[in-house]
């Protein structure tokens, strides 16, 4: 009997947690800053939906120049900070953040594989900033042209911030 107490309990708090999830609202995403970025990665993690395979966690992301020209440098890290508004405050969501690439897109240089955007879903904090940025790693990432960095949320563009990549060996 102590067993289906203790799933009928279990069960009675995993509804409730949907509920509260259920009752999460997002007005808007503002972009809060955007440009050229400092950090510390301290950690990644696989991510097959990105070109490079890998999603970088980092730690004291600063803003170093606002622009939204970008200059194309290999170890060049450039994003924006967004803030999700909504209730309830604090509350954890989902978003998901997708980057479009200039055409032709990506060709990852060791797998082959082609990419016109990726995307990489995030919990973030309603009310609080987050830091996202893409860093040029590898020659193949370099892609001149306009970039898109999009915040999705239920299936709906809430932000976009586009990005410039530029340089003298470009050609139009």
């Amino acid at each position: 009997m102590k067993n289906i107490v203790t799933v009928i309990a279990l069960g009675a708090l995993l509804t409730g947690c949907a509920s509260v999830r259920e009752r999460e609202h997002v007005a808007h995403v503002d972009v809060l800053n955007y440009g050229i970025y400092s950090a510390k990665v301290t950690s990644n993690s696989p991510a097959p939906t990105v070109a490079i395979g890998k999603f970088d966690w980092a730690s004291n992301a600063r803003i170093v120049k606002a622009t939204s020209t970008i200059d194309a440098k290999l170890g060049l890290r450039f994003g924006f900070d967004f803030q999700p508004t909504g209730e309830p405050d604090g509350s954890m969501i989902t978003v998901t953040v997708v980057t479009i690439f200039p055409a032709p897109g990506l060709k990852n240089g060791d797998t082959a594989a082609k990419f016109a955007r990726e995307a990489y879903k995030l919990d973030v904090p309603i009310g609080e900033p987050t830091t996202y940025f893409y860093t040029f790693e590898k020659d193949w990432e370099i892609v001149c042209g306009r970039w898109q960095f999009q915040v999705w949320y239920n299936g709906n563009k809430f932000a976009q911030q586009n990005f410039d990549v530029v340089s003298s060996s470009c050609h139009p």
